[in-house]
């Protein structure tokens, strides 16, 4: 259903970008990223090659299987849908509030929103 690079502001920013970017239909979304030495390090990375994709429930195992004929490494770390962005047990962010400073702080502060 989509797939968004994980580059600028590892994968936080990136899961975040990709859940208010349509702002007539953000979804939400709940994850755990496996962290292994550092959380600031597995949540802000920006090193390569690595992609983020929503697939719908019925596409999976077709999904799946593919990446796995191609040797392809991958990991589910969570789920779409509801109201916030909610990664592992330490942000927990509703996404209109992430929409408003996504969208509206750099023209707010240049003087163009009030």
């Amino acid at each position: 259903k989509s797939a968004h690079d994980v580059s600028e502001g590892g994968i936080v920013c990136a899961l975040a970008e990709c859940c208010i970017i349509n702002q007539d239909k953000m979804i939400g979304v709940k994850v755990n990223i496996p962290v292994k030495n550092r959380k600031d390090i597995s949540y802000f990375s920006e090193s390569q090659s690595r992609i983020i994709v929503s697939i719908s429930e019925s596409s999976k195992e077709g999904f799946v299987n593919t990446l796995k004929k191609s040797k392809l490494s991958f990991t589910q770390i969570g789920v779409t849908g509801g109201s916030a962005i909610k990664i592992n047990d330490d942000i927990n962010v509703n996404l209109a509030s992430l929409a408003d400073i996504y969208f509206h702080t750099i023209p707010h502060l240049m003087g163009g929103e009030k």
